[in-house]
């Protein structure tokens, strides 16, 4: 469980609930909950140091995606 000012994150498995207040604001995809929680939290860098290497992979991945496809596209550019 995590916990910042009034916001509560239980991660269990691959699911995630996040309430403010006590009161259920967000369950479902743990990385979405992930998410939600650090919004929740105005951003704020003691709420996202937990999840730091899980938010660096996934931007890593979404990185190389975007690459990969700018790659794809000069490629299909160059035999036109």
């Amino acid at each position: 469980m995590y916990k910042f000012e009034n916001l509560t994150l239980e991660l269990s498995d691959a699911k995630g609930t996040l309430c403010n207040n006590g009161k259920l604001v967000f369950k479902g995809f743990g990385y979405t909950a992930i998410q939600e929680y650090i919004r929740a939290s105005g951003n704020n860098p003691e709420a996202k140091k937990p999840f730091l290497t899980q938010l660096k992979m996934r931007e890593k991945c979404r990185f190389k995606k975007i690459d990969d496809d700018k790659a794809h596209q000069r490629q299909l550019n160059r035999t036109k």
